[in-house]
């Protein structure tokens, strides 16, 4: 897999994830949370959690692949998958 890191492939990466800025604040105006508190801890929140992905992504780039046991799209895939099963369990409690 190649590595270009540039503009179209983080524009490609990114306009997905907006869709879960765009439920967070469809979440946020129906529960009256002000939208300038709203988007600084989103900013927060998105930041911290993209530079400890990143720093994930570098170690399991250099050490993982190395050893081609396993694939960081399976990594990707699979938090996406827990956080899509412990959305489905909290709306169904």
């Amino acid at each position: 897999m190649k590595q270009s890191g540039g503009i179209l492939d983080s524009v490609q990466l990114g306009i997905p994830m907006t869709l879960n800025n765009l439920a967070g604040g469809v979440a946020g105006g129906a529960a009256g949370v002000d939208a300038n508190t709203a988007f600084i801890m989103a900013l927060l929140a998105s930041f911290c959690m993209m530079k400890i992905g990143h720093s994930v992504g570098l170690y399991l780039d250099t050490s993982v692949n190395e050893m081609k046991r396993i694939d960081t799209r399976f990594i990707s895939g699979s938090i996406f998958a827990c956080l899509a099963t412990t959305s489905l369990i909290i709306i169904c409690n």
